[in-house]
């Protein structure tokens, strides 16, 4: 199927899961076409499915990994051959290893640098210029509490983060006045496989965010009037319940 929805696309990195997943099913309920991109095809495949079962839109898949700079350019460029009403990339594609940085693994290291900070860089760059001709477009990066305050356990994980929020504020400082929107949203602890694997140790999970929150705030994000946007904003925990 090919269309051009009436309310526009949304570009998605990191969707097949998690936060990623849960901002493109929300604007799947309120009848956006989506761009999804995520690692795994298998779950991508099913996604879509549902999606055009379920809401009556139009899922465009792609599988990679937003590291691989060459890969990117391809998608973007077929994206962007294929739809003409992209209205916004929320680059949420992430991967977090932790530990003491004495003891993680220079390739861990290098892969969250890679994929949180050069992958989101990747996407950008390419989609930049259909939003630039456009004159219109928002771009929200989802970053992180460890994107404001660094911890003894994720020093691979802030570094990523701390530069995802400068590269944030120059982008948006950069495009704004063409009309492109560029916003950083940070979160705190998120009820996700990632936040649990991490070492956090949290006595109740169930008082912690979850996804669909986030969710919520990236769709408010985008749906504000035309003419103002949220430079960046957190979203916290009211009782974080953490040990």
């Amino acid at each position: 199927m090919k269309r051009d929805c009436m309310k526009g696309t949304i570009v998605v990195t990191g969707a097949s899961r998690g936060i990623g997943l849960a901002i493109a099913e929300k604007f799947a309920k309120e009848g956006y076409d989506l761009a999804l991109i995520a690692r795994s095809e298998k779950e991508l495949k099913g996604i879509k499915k549902r999606f055009e079962e379920l809401y009556k839109v139009i899922v465009y898949t792609y599988t990679c990994d937003i590291s691989d700079y060459n890969i990117i350019k391809e998608i973007i460029n077929d994206l962007t051959k294929r739809i003409t009403n992209i209205t916004a990339l929320i680059n949420n594609a992430s991967v977090g290893h932790f530990g003491l940085m004495r003891n993680l693994d220079v390739n861990r290291w290098e892969e969250t640098i890679k994929v949180n900070l050069l992958g989101t860089y990747y996407v950008t760059k390419e989609l930049l210029p259909f939003f630039i001709q456009k004159r219109s477009g928002d771009i929200i990066n989802i970053s992180s509490g460890a994107g404001e305050e660094g911890y003894s356990f994720c020093s691979a994980y802030s570094a990523s983060k701390f530069g995802l929020s400068g590269f944030t504020e120059s982008l948006m400082k950069e495009v704004r006045s063409i009309g492109v929107r560029v916003s950083l949203l940070s979160l705190d602890t998120v009820q996700t496989e990632m936040s649990r694997k991490s070492g956090l140790k949290v006595n109740n999970w169930d008082t912690i965010m979850k996804d669909e929150d986030v969710a919520n705030v990236v769709y408010f994000m985008k749906n504000l009037p035309d003419h103002v946007f949220l430079k960046e904003t957190s979203l916290w925990n009211v009782n974080p319940d953490r040990i």
